[in-house]
């Protein structure tokens, strides 16, 4: 499998969890999950996260007004919350830098 490793830099904003802020990692990392947080560490393929056949978006009542909640689903894996959002806003970076040819 290919490997895609990535600097996010300043292009992402900051996204609060509930322990805290999550911010861009160096590449490689050495992944240790804290299992009241993270089920588990799994690879996605971009192609994956790409199709749009994979995400799903809902509207959720959060702190007196509507947020979108976004689910990407990779075989029996549901990724959603704050790794959610992120991917969602990584890849609405990458697809428009792609546009632009650059």
């Amino acid at each position: 499998m290919d490997k895609i490793i990535f600097n996010c830099g300043g292009n992402l904003n900051r996204s609060r969890a509930s322990k805290g802020l999550i911010r861009p990692i160096p590449c490689p990392y050495h992944f240790e999950a804290n299992p009241e947080e993270v089920e588990e560490v799994i690879s996605v393929l971009l192609d994956v996260l790409l199709d749009k056949r994979n995400l799903r978006e809902e509207m959720q009542w959060v702190d007196g007004r509507f947020v979108p909640q976004y689910f990407y689903h990779y075989g029996n894996k549901v990724i959603w919350g704050a790794i959610a959002r992120i991917l969602k806003q990584f890849l609405e970076v990458i697809y428009t830098i792609g546009r632009a040819g650059m």
